[in-house]
């Protein structure tokens, strides 16, 4: 299996109230991150404003991230990549997650959300194995079924949902996809339903699946589920409500530290829930590889004002 530069693009969704946060992505793909190994680096703007999203983005990163990652950021409008689609919401960054792989040239796409970061030195390489990509298989929460369920049924292979739920592959970034293959699930489906366009089935008669369980179907159906490998996690990440208790988040930022996982992941719900003990502990971890000493770490966790200047 190919994993050498140009065969990996990174792809990563914006929106206002991620907007620091992706600045700080940003940063820690110069930084930590072998960008030389890499072909572009795809950030789609999908806000209000993308034009001022665009500046902003400029403004607080191109001065201190080196001109060979800036020669390979591209940023573009949500909207551009659709046909006649507006994507809004949590549903419309899963199709975006999808149909970006029509417009990149790589074999692979690491899809990225504006939580995700890297936080020790990291080589495209390690997103794989000797044979495969790295994934995390673990028994599905229950919560998921129905999804799993409806996903599996678009290819025809239901009957292959319940053995996937006790080994499902995670339903978060980072992802390392095919970018070849989830062309061919969408021109499938696109053909299944008498070729009309992707991003109306995903509204309509998709409803209930999700864009990484279409994904997962796909290979389960296609016979291509060694394309993937169980391994360590590769990410730790702090989401909107889990963990929940005090010294669960303690122990998951130490981890991060200790076990040199190469991203963590911050939502940006959960920031205004950290007391200052658990922000001091991402402060550390920030600053262990990723920040400059003169670097203001509390900017990265601003929520009341995220488009304001520095």
């Amino acid at each position: 299996m190919s994993r050498d530069g140009q065969d990996v693009d990174l792809a990563t969704i914006t929106f206002e109230a991620d907007i620091r946060l992706t600045v700080l992505q940003i940063l820690s793909v110069d930084r930590l991150l072998d960008h030389s190994s890499i072909g572009r680096y795809i950030v789609v703007l999908n806000g209000q404003n993308n034009a001022r999203l665009e500046a902003f983005l400029k403004t607080n990163t191109e001065s201190r991230i080196a001109p060979g990652l800036a020669a390979k950021i591209d940023y573009v409008q949500a909207p551009t990549l659709l046909t006649g689609h507006n994507p809004s919401g949590w549903r419309g960054q899963q199709l975006l997650k999808l149909v970006m792989a029509n417009h990149l040239a790589a074999r692979f796409y690491l899809v990225l959300d504006a939580k995700n970061h890297f936080v020790h030195r990291t080589l495209v390489r390690d997103f794989f194995t000797e044979t495969a990509i790295k994934t995390v298989r673990r028994a599905a929460p229950q919560k998921y079924d129905s999804h799993i369920k409806k996903s599996f049924a678009a290819f025809g292979v239901e009957d292959h949902a319940g053995e996937y739920m006790d080994s499902a592959m995670p339903t978060v970034t980072p992802y390392l996809m095919d970018a070849g293959l989830v062309r061919a699930l969408m021109s499938e489906l696109e053909s299944k339903y008498a070729g009309r366009a992707f991003e109306d089935l995903f509204e309509k008669e998709l409803s209930g699946t999700t864009e990484f369980f279409l994904y997962c179907a796909y290979l389960v159906a296609t016979g291509q589920e060694s394309l993937y490998e169980d391994s360590a996690p590769m990410v730790v990440t702090l989401y909107t409500k889990y963990p929940r208790d005090h010294k669960d988040v303690m122990r998951l930022i130490d981890s991060a530290i200790s076990n040199k996982v190469a991203m963590f992941g911050l939502h940006r719900r959960r920031l205004s829930q950290l007391n200052d003990e658990q922000r001091d502990n991402i402060v550390r971890l920030w600053n262990t590889e990723l920040l400059a000493t003169d670097e203001d770490p509390v900017w990265f966790m601003e929520v009341d004002d995220p488009m304001s200047m520095p």
